[in-house]
């Protein structure tokens, strides 16, 4: 199955990482979607994915290395995009850390971060596929 990019990317620096969101189909399934970069020895690598997807939400440690996926209950969660700003806004750094990039998680200005998580919200909506 091939996934499917929907609606126009959006690029948002915030605090040492780029974030390209877009809207994405993957069969039946799809929905938003948060691609974490940073600088990784000189180059940019993806080193988080959140997919906020209607059927089966989850995210990606390392998406383009090892692909650590784990699924996310939106029972448990709540709603799925406001659970991954969470995550982006609170908990970047240790999460970079699990997916194995210790050095990117020191670099990281979570001053400038915690605050400009609403422009990868902003964002969101604005990569939404137009009707």
């Amino acid at each position: 199955m091939t996934v499917q990019k929907l609606g126009e990317e959006q690029n948002v620096e915030l605090g040492g990482l780029r974030f390209v969101v877009t809207h994405r189909a993957f069969g039946e399934d799809g929905g938003p979607s948060i691609e974490v970069f940073g600088d990784v020895e000189g180059s940019q690598v993806q080193v988080l994915r959140f997919d906020c997807f209607r059927k089966a939400p989850h995210y990606h440690y390392d998406p383009k290395g090892k692909n650590v996926n784990k699924s996310l209950d939106p029972a448990e969660v709540g709603d799925v995009l406001d659970w991954s700003l969470e995550q982006i806004r609170f908990h970047i750094p240790e999460m970079l850390k699990t997916a194995g990039f210790d050095d990117l998680a020191r670099t990281i200005d979570v001053q400038v971060l915690t605050p400009g998580v609403e422009k990868v919200r902003d964002a969101v909506a604005a990569a939404a596929p137009k009707s």
